[in-house]
């Protein structure tokens, strides 16, 4: 039911209540709950602002937007040239949701419905050409949307209201968490400059110069400026000999890129050479015979881009780097001529905001921080299949440049922002320069290269030897199923992956019908293997604790044969090696974390499983593998700058 009064609110009942009024931590009086008010100029109103609801200085005093709040609302308004008086000034719920502001999501959807009717009047009748939506239940109010992390700092036009709308986070929150003020400076800025530019809102497909350039000689002739690089490449694998560099792509301008062509697909005769690339034939993908030549004077536009890469006074900004210098190196540009690369886009995000920029996309990170740029990305990838850009490329090589230049454009773009938040924080600064940037670019990059060697000579037996295993378990397990599960699922498979399978086994009437300890989200028993073990361990000798122990022995050994015999061999590359994909974005930590394949969370508890994984992994010939590791290194520290004695002595 939609709510339409204040008495059907479920916060109407705290009306008369006394409650004390704070100015930060400082006590200020007494007062009584009531619903707050809207505050501003009733004609001429070119921007509203909505938060979430009262404080209860705001109920003091009968006014949204006091306070310190509301003291840093009109600062931020006056910084970027906007006439704070001339703002409307509204809550989502005209009365505080509660205690700190918080409330269930059931009441709180009610007080919303209730107090929306109030805020639609508002907005239809003073019509303002722009609502600044501090918070996620300001966003949920007005737009009917939820994510504020994600959606701040990006208009976006409502439709019901005929205006624009720029979410970003409520001011109290940034006070509670002073790491959001690194978001919400610039978007108070960026929402300025919208204002300033007549509430025009333009995207970078209509604002983008992109085109294709034969020389760079025209940047090469520059000094001190900073660029965006970028490649574009056929697959993602740079192991790959069949993955070609298509194309590299710079900006030095916002709204301005470049597109230089390396190679592209041509006619058999044409060909400088062939790669094997896997192409639908019909409804069957067969690997096909795909011929490539190089663009006209290719070693001088190789030559151009390493002088670029190696002059000092031109700083170079990438997104997710090391993919790109994995490629250089593709290209025969060592990662040691590579001078002045400062800032990896993917890292500082990372950087900022560890919890919501975990590996994170270019687009995610354009989204969050650039409000005028179109998706060039969303467009591109609806129009082509990205895993073979060659093909797309010789389709629509105008559609390729577009793209290819787009990229490096929005990169730029995200650098200058994000370098400015990077240096309102001279620790976090230090921190990426001195440690993140370097260990990423340079000793990450290097592991990467380098991988590890990987002995496939001995997977056939281990593999054979595991599944040998593997059946033993599976037989001794279904010996101990109850017939009727049996017959109840021999259709669907006997599958120890199966989780019904599993369920019916242990919980129903028909199997073992053990008591349940936990339930999945949707209500079912949980077969996790923690659950499991937690109940093998309640039960007494019988068929059903031989079974979970059965299970529990064969789920180490599965994993085993699935991820990691399975996956390495897979995963192993034309040099023999495992290349893993190793980075600092892919914990909020700031740990490093490896993928394709992860060899940071290779079994160990099991010591055959143990032994069987690490006797391919080998040291490449003339070469010894090293093991290292820390002991008790944040213990130590502590006892050397402290100086404590008796910590020191221990450690001695």
């Amino acid at each position: 039911m939609t709510l339409n009064n204040c008495q059907e609110c479920p916060l109407h009942k705290h009306v008369g209540n006394k409650v004390r009024a704070y100015k930060g931590r400082a006590f200020v009086g007494e007062t009584h709950y009531c619903e707050v008010p809207y505050r501003g100029p009733k004609q001429d109103v070119d921007v509203m602002v909505v938060g979430e609801s009262p404080g209860s200085l705001e109920i003091y005093r009968k006014q949204p937007f006091v306070g310190e709040t509301g003291e840093l609302v009109a600062k931020s308004l006056r910084e970027n040239g906007i006439d704070p008086s001339r703002v409307f000034y509204a809550n989502a719920c005209r009365c505080m949701l509660g205690k700190d502001g918080k409330t269930n999501k059931k009441l709180l959807k009610q007080a919303m419905n209730c107090c929306r009717p109030a805020l639609e009047k508002a907005i239809r009748l003073l019509r303002p050409k722009a609502i600044l939506c501090f918070g996620d239940v300001a966003l949920s109010q007005v737009l009917r949307q939820s994510g504020i992390t994600k959606k701040r700092g990006r208009l976006q036009r409502s439709e019901e209201f005929d205006c624009w709308v720029f979410p970003t986070f409520h001011p109290a929150a940034c006070f509670r968490d002073q790491g959001k003020f690194a978001f919400w400076n610039p978007d108070m800025a960026t929402f300025a400059r919208f204002v300033k530019s007549g509430f025009q809102m333009t995207e970078v497909a209509e604002k983008g110069v992109y085109q294709d350039v034969d020389s760079i000689r025209f940047l090469l002739d520059k000094r001190h400026f900073t660029c965006a690089l970028d490649t574009e490449t056929q697959g993602a694998d740079w192991c790959d000999p069949n993955s070609v560099v298509i194309s590299y792509s710079l900006s030095d301008e916002e709204g301005k890129g470049y597109n230089v062509w390396l190679c592209t697909e041509c006619e058999p005769e044409e060909a400088d050479r062939s790669i094997q690339w896997p192409r639908k034939n019909g409804k069957k993908i067969e690997v096909a015979n795909v011929p490539v030549k190089y663009a006209p004077e290719y070693e001088r536009r190789i030559a151009e881009l390493r002088e670029l890469c190696a002059r000092k006074d031109i700083k170079k900004v990438m997104m997710n780097g090391n993919y790109d210098l994995h490629r250089l190196r593709q290209l025969g540009i060592e990662r040691s001529e590579i001078q002045s690369y400062t800032l990896d886009v993917q890292l500082v995000a990372h950087a900022l905001d560890p919890d919501n920029f975990t590996k994170a996309s270019l687009l995610n990170i354009q989204t969050a921080f650039l409000s005028n740029k179109a998706d060039h990305k969303t467009a591109f990838g609806e129009a082509v299949d990205k895993g073979d850009m060659l093909k797309a490329a010789k389709e629509n090589p105008t559609r390729h440049t577009m793209y290819a230049a787009a990229d490096t454009d929005v990169t730029l773009g995200c650098a200058n922002v994000l370098r400015g938040m990077l240096l309102q924080d001279k620790a976090l600064a230090n921190y990426y320069a001195k440690l993140a940037h370097p260990v990423q670019s340079i000793v990450l990059y290097e592991l990467e290269k380098n991988g590890i060697t990987f002995a496939a000579d001995k997977l056939p037996a281990a593999k054979e030897e595991i599944a040998g295993i593997l059946r033993e378990k599976e037989e001794a397990f279904l010996a101990l199923v109850p017939g009727k599960v049996i017959d109840k699922h021999k259709e669907a498979g006997l599958k120890l992956t199966r989780a019904n399978f599993l369920r019916d086994v242990f919980f129903s009437r028909q199997g073992f019908h053990l008591p349940v300890l936990a339930k999945t989200p949707s209500g079912d028993p949980t077969t996790d293997r923690k659950v499991l073990v937690r109940l093998r361990d309640e039960l007494d000798d019988g068929p059903a604790k031989e079974a979970l122990s059965t299970l529990i022995e064969w789920g180490p050994y599965q994993k085993l044969y699935s991820t990691y015999l399975k996956g390495f061999e897979q995963a192993v590359k034309p040099d023999g090696k495992l290349h893993t994909q190793i980075t600092k974005c892919g914990t909020a930590t700031g740990r490093t974390s490896s993928s394709s394949p992860n060899l940071q969370n290779v079994p160990k508890r099991n010591p055959a499983i143990t032994k069987c994984i690490r006797s391919m992994l080998v040291a490449s010939p003339g070469k010894v593998l090293v093991a290292a590791d820390y002991s008790q290194s944040e213990l130590r520290w502590i006892a050397h700058e402290s100086g404590d004695r008796n910590m020191r002595q221990i450690f001695l």
